[in-house]
């Protein structure tokens, strides 16, 4: 049995295929096949972690948080993959720190 996680993994494939074309793709992964699969394991504990902190706490407090995964992510890219972190993406980490700060200090 699949999880929705991979099946969105999976979807991904085509819209990445059709973006940068086969070629492009096979380049990336031949060149950073390792970072690649670093990254791709960190999320999987990171979403292992969230089912968790789902079984122990707050469901509202844990699914709030858990969008910092999307800013770990950006990070991951930008710092291992050499994509661009531009004003756009800072105002979005920033926007989802300042919201965990919230529920951190009002609960």
């Amino acid at each position: 049995m699949r999880s929705g996680y991979s099946d969105s993994l999976l979807s991904c494939i085509p819209i990445i295929l059709l973006r940068y074309g086969t070629r492009q793709a096979v380049i990336e992964l031949k060149d950073h096949w390792l970072r690649i699969i670093v990254v791709g394991f960190l999320i999987i504990i990171t979403y292992g972690a969230v089912l968790f902190a789902y079984s122990m706490g707050h469901i509202s407090y844990v699914g709030s948080i858990r969008e910092v995964s999307i800013v770990f992510g950006a990070l991951m890219g930008w710092r291992f993959l050499g994509e661009r972190f531009g004003l756009v993406r800072v105002i979005g980490a920033g926007l989802i720190f300042a919201g965990i700060a919230i529920i951190a200090v009002l609960g």
